[in-house]
């Protein structure tokens, strides 16, 4: 509803004027636009005034209300198509019901550095961004902004058809304006590579707190008015006046008879440790004041002569560093300090992908930092390649808990940088496999052991048998001439289900080898392995065909499994009927909102919109 905004701060306040259309109330349209929305089965966010509540809302509808309506379909999908085959739950039931004794040689092929596969020269095809469209279309607004146009150029003799239709004109022009960066700005977020050294605040170096001959309360223990200390051969308890360890030296009780604020003689006292005269301070042990003093002996770590605490000496390191950094780069820098922080703990790292659109990937990476996430966040997001950034991590009252020092490697698309990296690293996973095989790495490495254990010269795989398995397998982790390798000797296994990592092809190998065989490569996701079978024995059991396969329905592939590895994959046209939100309660817990799309009151609720 319209108002006149006398404190021009673009809000309506209480008391200002407004054109109210019913109810006695202002109103912010808030409702209005709601039911247009479910009316429309549409979301416009151009008619919200509040650009940065329509930037919230669209968030919220792309990266969480559409995830309900994604598994849903999928579920649908993956009910309708979980029948498991009869040649399917025969092998599973096999591979359940088989026992066997087996030796492995395991290799991680991520111990291949991928850094050594150059695939730079290879174009990928990534697909353009699938943008997502709400409310009238751009074409449709062109049309009606060309009609009003029109219409008041028609009217330009009507004073008020003028003013009607250049409003709207102006209006419509606007939110074209806001509808085509929004569109044009989704999938063109940016990414920064990024590496770091994070300087900690060291401890104060160690010195000698010696007593300063001054009380300093909550540190020196008062001993009361009797005299006797804690650590005195005669201390029995503490005093029972209470004066003992109150943080305060106090004096004997006395008469001041003369109101000056001191004892004089012959003006009574309490005598409190019995010695017959008037103690006019309490005694205390001097325990030092917890701070370095000058004349305290200390640890001089960094050779400069002179006492530092932690805040520093880690200032010192910062400044060490940048020195290092703009005399020769910060690559070399970061090889220098990676070196040392090899053998000392210091924190580093390297390419780090991260983009100012957060998501679980800025978290994981930057775990170790989060207080400061959003600091490095925004400050590499203004920086460009080859340029470094330092963040100061304080704490709540400003106190120094060390340095991040980042450096911008690169920057780019992120969308299109994640979409590579996929087919990169499926690439790069098979190049991975190809140097295993063309290096003949399995071969090498038995003929190394055979040679170095048996004296035996060109040994091959083939030649592998339960004796050779016995000496070499047992022995070959003295001989230590490839340690990337690990041996299994004589595991046994309940049943073929219980191989851990395995993919499914470790067991079905299994089931076609017989006793004394040896296994060609087995590559499962990202490692290789050569098995040799020493026993297998089929446990007898009659297989019930339609009991097996409902029960295999139900655990061999979990539709949760195949959500997450199909859910972002997918376009889902309509989710709004599966549309929550988890929203806090009055009691701290969450309530779960559904339906808040169809629901006027819940979406209300969800979003806790305010009035204004």
């Amino acid at each position: 509803e319209e108002f006149i905004d006398d404190n021009k701060n673009g809000l309506w306040d209480q008391g200002e004027e407004f054109t109210d259309k019913g109810n006695g109330l202002w109103d912010n349209g808030q409702d209005d636009w709601l039911k247009d929305n479910i009316e429309s089965e549409s979301i416009n966010y151009s008619s919200i005034k509040n650009q940065e509540i329509a930037k919230d809302i669209n968030r919220y509808v792309d990266n969480v209300a559409i995830y309900d309506a994604k598994y849903d379909k999928i579920e649908k999908i993956h009910n309708s198509i979980n029948n498991v085959s009869k040649k399917y739950t025969e092998t599973k039931h096999l591979s359940s019901n088989t026992e066997a004794v087996i030796s492995t040689i395991e290799y991680d092929l991520n111990k291949i550095d991928a850094k050594n596969i150059s695939l730079d020269d290879k174009n990928y095809a990534i697909p353009s961004y699938k943008k997502i469209k709400s409310g009238i279309s751009i074409s449709s607004l062109v049309i009606i902004l060309l009609l009003f146009i029109i219409y008041t150029y028609k009217n330009k003799e009507s004073r008020a058809k003028l003013s009607f239709g250049a409003f709207f004109s102006i209006f419509l022009l606007l939110t074209l304006i806001f509808k085509i960066n929004s569109q044009s700005s989704q999938g063109s977020n940016t990414y920064q590579d990024i590496s770091y050294i994070y300087i900690v605040k060291p401890s104060d170096e160690k010195y000698t707190d010696l007593p300063n001959g001054v009380f300093d309360a909550g540190i020196d223990v008062d001993c009361g008015l009797d005299g006797i200390c804690p650590n005195d051969p005669n201390y029995i308890s503490a005093d029972n006046d209470g004066t003992e360890r109150n943080n305060y030296l106090e004096s004997e009780a006395f008469e001041d008879n003369n109101d000056n604020g001191i004892w004089d003689e012959d003006e009574k006292f309490t005598d409190s440790n019995n010695n017959n005269k008037f103690d006019s301070i309490e005694i205390y042990a001097d325990l030092g004041n917890r701070q370095w003093d000058e004349g305290e002996e200390f640890i001089d770590d960094n050779k400069n002569g002179i006492w530092d605490n932690g805040e520093t000496i880690a200032k010192i390191n910062l400044e060490n560093l940048i020195g290092s950094i703009d005399k020769t780069s910060f690559q070399e820098a970061f090889l220098d300090y990676k070196k040392e922080g090899e053998s000392n703990g210091k924190l580093y790292a390297e390419n780090i992908i991260i983009t100012k659109e957060f998501n679980r990937n800025n978290l994981n990476s930057l775990r170790a930092h989060s207080s400061i996430i959003l600091d490095i966040l925004n400050e590499s997001d203004e920086k460009k390649s080859g340029d470094y950034f330092i963040i100061n991590d304080e704490d709540a009252n400003a106190n120094i808990n060390g340095y991040f020092i980042g450096y911008v490697n690169a920057t780019g698309n992120y969308y299109k940088k994640t979409e590579t990296d996929k087919l990169k690293s499926k690439d790069i996973l098979k190049e991975q496999k190809n140097i295993l095989i063309e290096n003949n790495y399995f071969s090498n490495y038995i003929q190394a052991a055979a040679k170095d254990i048996l004296d035996i010269d060109d040994f091959q795989l083939k030649d592998l048998n339960e004796e050779f398995v016995a000496q070499i397998f047992i022995n070959i982790s003295e001989s230590s001439n490839n340690p990337n390798f690990i041996i299994n000797y004589k595991k046994e296994l309940s049943n073929l289900d219980s191989i851990q990592n395995d993919n499914g092809i470790i067991a079905g190998t299994i089931l076609q080898m017989n006793p004394g065989e040896t296994s060609d490569i087995i590559f499962t996701d990202d490692k290789a392995y050569i098995v040799f079978l020493h026993s297998k024995n089929l446990n007898t059991s009659t297989l019930d065909l339609e009991k097996e396969r409902e029960t295999l329905k139900s655990k061999t592939y979990t539709f949760s499994k195949h959500f997450e590895a199909q859910r972002n994959n997918l376009k889902v046209d309509d989710w709004r009927n599966k549309s929550s939100r988890s929203v806090p309660n009055a009691l701290g817990y969450s309530d779960n909102i559904n339906d808040i799309y169809f629901n006027l009151g819940n979406f209300k609720a969800a979003f806790s919109f305010n009035t204004n």
